[in-house]
C-alpha cells in the first residue's frame, strides 16, 4: 500500500507591489502499485492535476472565489501604523517640518563643512548665488541644500 502526495504552490505579483499566492496538496492513498514505473506515472499524474488546479486558481478561471483581503483598521498614520508618511505606506517621518525643507542633518553638515573650511556666511551666500541664482539662502529646499553641500565638497577636493 502506497500513499502519494503532490504539493504545488504558486505566488505571482499583481503588478501593484502585492502578490497572490495559491497552493494545493493532492493526496492519493491506499495505492496498490507494483513497479517503480507505476509509482512514477501516478506521481506525474497527481502533479499534473495539482498544477492545472493551481493555474486555474491563479488565472481566475476557477468558479471558486479568491479570499477577500482582511480589513486593516486605520489608525491615521499609515497602513501599518509606522510613521506618518502622507502616502500611507508607513515609511518616513516628517518631524514637524515641511517636507521640502532641509533636514537637520543637512544643516548640521553644512555648518561643519563651513567651520572646517573656514567659510563665512558671505562665502556660502556667494556659492548659493552661483549655484542657484535668485534663491533666498533662508528658503532652500532639501534638494538645493544637497546641491550646495555637493558643490562645497567638490570645491574642497579640488583645492
Amino acid at each position: 500500500m502506497f500513499s502519494i502526495c503532490a504539493r504545488i504552490d504558486s505566488k505571482k505579483s499583481d503588478g501593484n507591489f502585492g502578490s497572490n499566492a495559491v497552493g494545493i496538496i493532492v493526496t492519493e492513498e491506499n495505492l496498490e502499485l507494483k513497479s517503480p514505473e507505476e509509482i512514477a506515472a501516478k506521481a506525474d499524474e497527481l502533479f499534473r492535476v495539482a498544477r492545472e488546479a493551481v493555474e486555474r486558481q491563479a488565472c481566475g478561471d476557477s468558479a471558486a472565489k479568491a479570499p477577500e483581503p482582511p480589513l486593516v483598521p486605520s489608525n491615521g498614520n499609515g497602513s501599518n501604523g509606522n510613521g506618518t508618511h502622507p502616502s500611507g505606506n508607513g515609511n518616513g517621518r516628517r518631524y514637524g517640518r515641511p517636507q521640502d525643507s532641509p533636514s537637520p542633518k543637512q544643516r548640521a553638515f553644512l555648518a561643519k563643512l563651513a567651520r572646517e573650511r573656514k567659510l563665512g556666511p558671505e562665502s556660502i551666500k556667494q556659492t548659493i548665488e552661483r549655484l542657484l541664482p535668485g534663491r533666498d539662502p533662508k528658503h532652500l529646499t532639501r534638494q538645493d541644500m544637497s546641491m550646495l553641500i555637493e558643490a562645497l565638497l567638490a570645491a574642497g577636493q579640488a583645492a
